[in-house]
C-alpha cells in the first residue's frame, strides 16, 4: 500500500509541475463581447490559409499510421509571415484604448493554434484567441507569456 501512495504521489507532482510551466492566461473576456465596444471594430481583416488536400493527406495518415513508432499527426503546419501588427484592423477607442483585431480563416480546419516567433507584449497589452461564436476563448495572454526567445505558442482554438 505504500508503494502506491509513493507512486501516487510522484504523479501528483508531476502534474502539478506540468500545470504550473503552462500557458499563463488571466481567463478574461475579450472586450470585443462587451456591447459597448465600437461597432466598426467588426469590420476587420482577415487571412485566409491555403486550403489543403484532404485526401491526401488521409492517404498519407492510413500509411504512416501502420508504423508504430511514427507519431501520429497532430496537425499541418502552414508559415505565414505576418505581422499582426500591421495586418489587423485597429479601433482607438475615448477611453485610450486601442484594440487590433485579425481573423484567420482556414477551411476544413478542426481547431487552429498559433505559433509566434517574434512575441513581445508591453506591460498593457493583452492578447485574445477565440472562435467566430466566443465558444472557445483564451486570454488574456499578458507580459507574462514574454519568453527570451520571443517564441510562444497559442494553445489550439476550436
Amino acid at each position: 500500500m505504500k508503494r502506491y501512495q509513493i507512486i501516487f504521489s510522484s504523479f501528483l507532482a508531476l502534474f502539478s509541475f506540468i500545470n504550473l510551466t503552462g500557458q499563463v492566461v488571466t481567463n478574461e473576456l475579450p472586450p470585443s463581447m462587451e456591447e459597448s465596444f465600437p461597432a466598426n471594430f467588426y469590420t476587420q481583416s482577415t487571412i485566409t490559409l491555403p486550403s489543403l488536400d484532404l485526401n491526401a493527406i488521409r492517404k498519407q495518415d492510413e500509411v504512416e499510421d501502420q508504423i508504430k513508432d511514427i507519431p501520429w499527426r497532430f496537425g499541418i503546419e502552414q508559415k505565414t509571415n505576418t505581422n499582426f501588427l500591421e495586418a489587423g484592423t485597429w479601433v482607438h477607442g475615448k477611453d485610450g484604448m486601442s484594440t487590433c483585431k485579425l481573423t484567420i480563416k482556414s477551411k476544413d480546419a478542426k481547431s487552429l493554434n498559433l505559433n509566434f516567433n517574434q512575441f513581445k507584449l508591453s506591460a498593457n497589452a493583452k492578447l485574445f484567441a477565440y472562435n467566430a461564436d466566443y465558444s472557445d476563448v483564451l486570454g488574456a495572454i499578458t507580459i507574462a507569456n514574454n519568453t527570451e526567445s520571443g517564441e510562444f505558442a497559442i494553445r489550439p482554438i476550436k
